[in-house]
């Protein structure tokens, strides 16, 4: 398995979670706190365009809680499975990327427009009854 690091935050439950997940896993990984690794965990924002914790960097891979994970489970499942992701081509990865990144601004676009409907109705319904 590749080298793994864990970008964590002294305070975050998300972190703990992952780490007893990932030993659990028995996935061998080095923590980096981000406060005392400043420059590494400011690159690492830099390439993945977020700041979040816990980070997960497995070789050249990054996974950003909320975008590629959701639970400690799903990280674990992911990096269990990251040497296949490598095996995958530059192509098949970025047209991946675009496709989640459309699907993603289109349901937020959904939302809104829902919300916006809602506030609508509401912002109707009280000049009617006002």
């Amino acid at each position: 398995m590749k080298k793994i690091k864990v970008y964590t935050n002294s305070t975050c439950g998300h972190c703990a979670q992952l780490k007893k997940a990932l030993q659990e896993a028995n996935i061998k990984f080095i923590e980096k706190e981000a406060s005392k690794n400043q420059k590494e965990w400011g690159l690492t924002q830099m390439i993945t365009g977020l700041g979040m914790f816990p980070t997960v960097k497995a070789g050249d891979n990054y996974l950003v809680p909320g975008r590629d994970f959701n639970t400690p489970e799903q990280a674990v499942q992911k990096l269990q499975n990251i040497e296949n992701l490598d095996k995958l081509s530059n192509d098949v990865k970025l047209l991946e990327a675009f496709k989640t990144l459309t699907f993603s601004i289109n349901n937020g676009f959904q939302r809104m427009f829902q919300q916006l409907n809602e506030l609508q109705i509401k912002l109707n319904t009280e000049e009617n009854d006002g």
